[in-house]
């Protein structure tokens, strides 16, 4: 899909396995790996919605998750493609908030934040319903990363609405299509486009420090002004950084490619 980061992970699906669900599949992965001279740390979450063995590899520090029987993700890369080519601004975007995310924590699912899905669908929400609201306007990506943080901050009604992005998009009332207990009314609830009746993001317990970042991140880029913003030289490097991480995955990637040119 081509909206992956220097710091993003790299997802990996069995399938097709005798025992798709069976748990100690992620044992005996585990184990089969945990001694390999490519490894340089080694998890496996059991508890999560979507079990998995995470990895790090030692050379370039490139971590990776690996599930089995999940056929969600391929699935949803034709969806993806689509949403793409309707939206322009969708791409940038994304990349924005996905690293936004990444460099605060609040993009592991299994740690109640908002995985790399979750935020396209949001972003994909926020860009259909400002078509349908101001079809007539015009409008920037600076305009709607400012919009997209205030009104998932502070806008949005999280305890009433859920998000649906299929058949142009739009909110419906959370009880008609999903339960909830009373102490989870307030989190994020995103319809899956392909499976209404699977809910997004309903285990996201880390929500609310999603939501303060955001409306931290609002604050910020709505009060940037070149002639004060001092040490910060444009809106973005107020609240992204180009830190270590990105830059050795960068590099790494970069030299990786010049290898295999010369080879």
């Amino acid at each position: 899909t081509g909206l992956f980061l220097p710091s993003s992970d790299v997802d990996i699906c069995v399938l097709n396995t005798e025992a798709e669900d069976d748990a100690s599949q992620l044992a005996h992965l585990a184990d089969g790996i945990r001694d390999r001279d490519f490894v340089k740390r080694i998890r496996v979450i059991e508890a999560a919605k979507v079990p998995l063995v995470k990895i790090v590899d030692r050379e370039s520090s490139v971590q990776c998750d690996i599930s089995f029987g999940r056929r969600n993700g391929p699935d949803n890369v034709p969806l993806i493609k689509e949403y793409l080519s309707l939206y322009p601004g969708l791409r940038p975007l994304l990349l924005v908030v996905k690293c936004f995310l990444h460099q605060r924590g609040l993009n592991e699912v299994y740690k109640g934040g908002l995985g790399s899905y979750a935020v396209f669908l949001l972003v994909t929400s926020h860009l259909q319903m400002w078509q349908k609201n101001f079809p007539l306007a015009k409008w920037n990506l600076g305009s709607a990363l400012v919009d997209f943080f205030d009104l998932y901050s502070r806008k949005f009604n999280f305890v009433n609405l859920s998000i649906r992005v299929r058949d142009g998009g739009g909110y419906v009332q959370k009880k008609q299509l999903y339960s909830r207990d009373a102490n989870q009314m307030d989190l994020l609830s995103i319809e899956d486009p392909q499976d209404s009746s699977n809910e997004l993001c309903r285990n996201g317990y880390a929500i609310p420090n999603v939501r303060r970042a955001f409306q931290h991140a609002y604050g910020i880029l709505s009060k940037w002004h070149a002639r004060t913003s001092g040490s910060f030289p444009s809106p973005l490097s107020c609240i992204l950084r180009v830190d270590k991480l990105i830059w050795d995955r960068k590099n790494y990637v970069l030299l990786e490619q010049e290898a295999g040119v010369r080879s």
